[in-house]
């Protein structure tokens, strides 16, 4: 397989176990819909959660048939005729749902709120704790070069957290949450990562 492909098989699986987030909006009434969280310890059991399918009596027919129904025409599936397991055909398709931006192993986010010294950027993580790791990584490279840049993480956290709170905008300091509800950050669907990003300090490239 390519790189594309085997860096995505990294990113969607730990110790054997699959986590992604599906991206559902554009193939629901609801474009806005927040991306939904699907784990499982195979590729099989994965895609059925996304497909709301039984896990122990789904076959290659029914995969596919609920796939193109819910989503779109697989691009380029095995058949059971060349000998390939259903999960094999299962991780086929989660990989053609991610190269569509479907799915992705990361929640996004976009820092909108400029000052003097601070630019927009963006951060992602697959966890609370990686999403806030990388909004503080981000938000260093975005400080200019006269701002302190020169802080360890656990400083520079602290700072943020007395500025937040100092200006009123939350009791927590630096919170996910609550510079949502400032509109200081908001999510970002994948149909929108390239174009948000333009406008950023620093670009994420997904594996294809």
């Amino acid at each position: 397989m390519n790189n594309c492909y085997d860096q995505f098989i990294k990113s969607f699986t730990n110790q054997n176990a699959w986590s992604f987030y599906y991206y559902s909006g554009w193939y629901s009434k609801d474009p806005g819909q927040p991306p939904k969280l699907i784990e499982g310890e195979s590729a099989k059991e994965v895609l059925c959660k996304l497909l709301k399918l039984p896990i122990d009596t789904t076959d290659y027919k029914v995969v596919t048939a609920q796939f193109e129904k819910n989503l779109f025409a697989p691009t380029d599936i095995y058949s059971p005729n060349e000998g390939r397991s259903l999960n094999a055909v299962c991780l086929n398709l989660l990989y053609d749902l991610y190269c569509h931006k479907v799915i992705d192993a990361h929640l996004y986010y976009h820092f909108k709120f400029m000052t003097n010294g601070l630019a927009p950027f963006l951060f992602r993580g697959r966890n609370p704790r990686e999403i806030m790791e990388s909004f503080r990584v981000n938000y260093r490279k975005a400080l200019s070069p006269n701002c302190d840049r020169d802080s360890n993480s656990s400083e520079l956290l602290k700072k943020l957290n007395n500025a937040f709170i100092s200006l009123g905008f939350g009791a927590n300091g630096v919170d996910l949450h609550e510079m949502i509800s400032f509109n200081f950050v908001e999510p970002v669907m994948l149909d929108k990562l390239k174009e948000v990003s333009q406008f950023t300090i620093n670009k994420y490239k997904r594996a294809y």
